[in-house]
């Protein structure tokens, strides 16, 4: 953390503490690399280059002090304490973690099941409403990919036809309360393109056929939409 909170990187307060970590020469415990991953895989997408360099160096380190073959094995074991994280800083005071959570979502959620990202769709949905409407332009930047992102994964899993009526309707339930709460409310004007456009893909999968189970999935909903969008 300290690391990270200075810039300097050979002058400040973190100087003495880089040049001792700045490679992970001790043998750790797992259980303790197991603790490391969340934060360390969120340090990665530090927005600061020079931060950036030393918390990928260091993660290189961790990976390979781990009992797991690769990177991506070491990821997969601690997806779900990662996502809890990247969640948790999405509304850090600070804007580094802020951008760097979003960074992060947006790398972990490519190839990622829909059963390790439902549990957490809900928040991640609201707080990226929130974050598009960041005072810092690289951080709604950022918050925007991390929505496209997470948009491409709700479509899929709203799609019946692909995820099947438990998980379509499930998912509706849990997203449909947020675009018509926050998103279409929202003040940034990308949160409500990307809602109304989310909405209108959803409404569009079920509109192709009334009796498919797209479509019995969104009867439900239909008379919140329809107020909502007339």
């Amino acid at each position: 953390a300290q690391i990270r909170q200075d810039i300097t990187l050979g002058e400040g307060i973190s100087a003495a503490i880089y040049a001792h970590y700045r490679a992970l020469t001790t043998p750790m415990a797992s259980d303790r690399i197991l603790a490391l991953v969340p934060a360390l895989y969120m340090a990665k997408y530090d927005p600061i280059a020079s931060i950036r360099d030393i918390m990928v160096r260091i993660w290189k380190d961790l990976v390979r002090q781990s009992a797991v073959a690769t990177e991506t094995d070491l990821v997969a074991g601690c997806q779900v304490a990662i996502f809890q994280y990247l969640a948790s800083q999405m509304l850090n005071p600070m804007w580094r973690e802020r951008e760097a959570a979003a960074l992060g979502l947006e790398a972990m959620m490519i190839n990622r099941s829909w059963t390790v990202i439902e549990p957490f769709v809900s928040d991640l949905l609201s707080k990226c409403f929130k974050l598009v409407d960041d005072l810092r332009e690289s951080t709604r930047k950022a918050a925007m990919r991390a929505l496209k992102g997470l948009i491409q994964h709700i479509l899929r899993a709203c799609d019946a036809h692909e995820s099947g009526m438990e998980v379509a309707g499930r998912t509706l339930d849990l997203v449909l309360p947020i675009l018509l709460q926050q998103g279409i409310l929202s003040p940034a004007i990308e949160a409500r393109g990307f809602c109304f456009g989310l909405l209108l893909k959803v409404i569009d999968q079920a509109a192709a056929d009334a009796t498919s189970v797209a479509g019995k999935a969104l009867e439900p909903w239909l008379d919140r939409l329809i107020d909502a969008l007339v």
